[in-house]
């Protein structure tokens, strides 16, 4: 089995991977919210080979460690696990938080539609006064500025919420599924009116977090930005987040004023297509920039286009790995 993983990820690394570096030196967001980056990320989940369209039984209280085995193969393979970590933490209860959290492994899988299509689940699941949740965070934890793309959508019992953090946590995105389907929540770093609390926002031409759409977070210096569908839905210029952080993925319930409360063994999902990100980081290489490419208005979502070649400006640029388009077989083994 070790020995099938192996060849069909070097299949996987010689065809369906791509490295978006080899034609480019810097990426260049759309005349919206327009910056340069250093670093591009693709994680694409629509069309894992042999994703099954069952999804791995609930966690309940007797399992309440979060050492539960997770898949081997697809969202835990090495090749995912270079760039994120899945998260084991816990939390709670607390006076405000009643409920205790527990990010398990078994909670972020890949599951397919039946169609040959798949996506990336992160699920909470609550019983009693517990609830199991599901946590990615990048590895790279050095982002300064970023634009940030999630294809995503949100399923599920009332009481959970489904988040997107940047910036070390200062400027994030809620889908609550207590709050009606065309409504979503952004947070930022508190301003001169408000206490940083989540803003209720409308979705954009009535659109709904149950069907799949893109929310975006553009992080510049000047501005922290959110967008759905490529339409601005909320934007702030105080208090814009300065200090690097990473990006947090996560499905959660702990009861509290945010999430709410889930009835008791009801779930929630939190199923994502694919995930973009461009970013600079605080720790830069300077090389010049001679090949600028677009990474919005392209042919293909995740693939970079050549915009321009000059003489080059200095931009922030170091060597990485290679842009992980996510394609990895599942495999039934465990860890």
């Amino acid at each position: 089995m070790m020995l099938r993983l192996a060849l069909f990820v070097a299949v996987v690394f010689g065809a369906a991977l791509h490295d978006n570096s080899l034609g480019c030196d810097c990426y260049e967001t759309g005349a919206s919210f327009p910056a340069r980056y250093a670093y591009h990320r693709f994680f694409d989940f629509r069309a894992v080979p042999d994703a099954v369209p069952v999804e791995p039984a609930n966690v309940f209280a007797a399992q309440d460690k979060g050492l539960e085995n997770g898949q081997l193969g697809s969202a835990y393979d090495q090749a995912f696990l270079t760039d994120w970590t899945i998260s084991t933490t816990s939390t709670g209860p607390l006076a405000q938080a009643p409920v205790r959290r527990q990010d398990s492994k078994v909670n972020t899988y890949i599951q397919g539609n039946g169609g040959g299509g798949s996506r990336l689940v992160l699920r909470a699941y609550k019983v009693g006064q517990f609830a199991s949740s599901a946590q990615i965070d990048s590895k790279e934890n050095d982002v300064l500025f970023a634009s940030i793309r999630v294809n995503a959508r949100v399923s599920g019992g009332t009481g959970a919420a489904a988040s997107i953090y940047a910036a070390a946590g200062d400027s994030d995105l809620d889908i609550l599924t207590r709050d009606p389907p065309t409504q979503i929540r952004y947070t930022g770093q508190a301003s001169a009116s408000d206490n940083g609390s989540a803003q209720p926002i409308a979705m954009p031409n009535g659109v709904s977090w149950g069907d799949f759409n893109e929310y975006r977070l553009d992080w510049r210096s000047d501005v922290s930005a959110w967008s759905v569908n490529g339409a601005l839905v909320g934007s702030k210029q105080f208090g814009v987040p300065s200090s690097p952080g990473g990006l947090t993925l996560s499905m959660w319930n702990n009861g509290g004023p945010i999430s709410g409360n889930m009835s008791t063994e009801t779930s929630a999902h939190f199923e994502i297509q694919w995930i973009q990100m461009v970013f600079n980081t605080s720790t830069p290489v300077m090389t010049p920039c001679k090949r600028v490419c677009a990474v919005d208005g392209v042919q293909k979502v995740g693939y970079p286009e050549l915009e321009h070649k000059g003489a080059g400006s200095q931009i922030i640029v170091q060597t990485w790995h290679t842009v992980l388009v996510l394609a990895m077989s599942i495999s039934l083994l465990c860890f």
